[in-house]
């Protein structure tokens, strides 16, 4: 320690007269400090590394994620284009030729939102079209408008995977078949009307003209507003203006064109034809 401190004002002073000039007479003096450290010599082990900051540091690099895993970028999911009027099944679907990547068994499930709906596996390489009709896995009609679906493919071989993930996709109309045969029309309320108001929106009219199309050749036909307080002032005004603008669609009388407003229930807020 002694041999520190002495070194530390010796540098010092060094310092301080290397910007004085010298006098035009100086004595120099060679001075040496000599010290010896005090107390027995200490072995201190090398620097190591903090285990655990090393990991964390990896974890957050993503170096541990499971080799076996990757994501391929994301596929378009519908075969058709959801901004059309009245799009039908299938409503996604991935082709055999879009998974690359090698595979003898595979699971397709396709999500609303996050919620699994529909799900599907098998064995081998993926040979046939995969496509989502919109039921869900217990049957029941799943697909609705104004929601979002994706699908995931999960493809495994030999301890290795990959998952194909589709871009979301929703739909503001849709056409639906029961087993029978019969249609049934739905356009989100979000669609046709003006936000607060009973009134159309700008893109209200591609839909109802394609709405007052399928009625023409249906003849037998009953319509719902799916609406929040359906009875209230709004709605009322809402099923009123889709009464008159339909009539002179079809020419008919408006009072003859009967529409009912309802609670939006499961299948949400929109407008519903079944047609026969």
């Amino acid at each position: 320690m002694t041999f520190f401190l002495l070194s530390a004002l010796a540098w010092a002073a060094v310092r301080a007269q290397a910007g004085k000039k010298p006098p035009e007479t100086e004595m120099r003096e060679e001075i040496q400090v000599k010290g010896k450290a005090s107390g027995p010599r200490l072995d201190l082990p090398g620097p190591r590394p903090n285990e655990p900051l090393v990991d964390e540091v990896i974890r957050s690099l993503e170096i541990l994620r499971s080799p076996a895993e990757s994501f391929a970028p994301e596929l378009e999911a519908s075969p058709q284009d959801s901004r059309e009027p009245f799009p039908g099944p299938p409503f996604l679907a991935l082709r055999p030729e879009a998974v690359t990547l090698p595979h003898n068994s595979w699971t397709f499930q396709v999500f609303e939102g996050r919620t699994p709906v529909w799900e599907t596996s098998g064995q081998g390489s993926l040979a046939e079209a995969l496509e989502w009709d919109g039921y869900s896995s217990g049957g029941s009609l799943a697909v609705k408008v104004s929601r979002s679906y994706h699908f995931k493919f999960h493809g495994k071989k030999g301890g290795k995977d990959f998952i194909l993930a589709s871009r979301p996709v929703s739909f503001k109309s849709l056409e639906l078949r029961d087993p029978l045969g019969r249609s049934r029309f739905e356009i989100a309320t979000s669609a046709l009307f003006a936000a607060g108001k009973a009134e159309f929106g700008p893109g209200a009219a591609v839909y109802l003209e394609a709405l007052a199309d399928r009625l023409r050749l249906a003849g037998r036909y009953s319509l719902r507003l799916h609406h929040e307080a359906p009875h209230g002032r709004l709605a009322r005004g809402r099923a009123r203006l889709l009464q008159h603008y339909l009539a002179s669609k079809l020419l008919v009388n408006a009072k003859r064109l009967r529409l009912e407003t309802e609670e939006p229930g499961e299948r949400g807020a929109a407008l519903t034809c079944e047609a026969q």
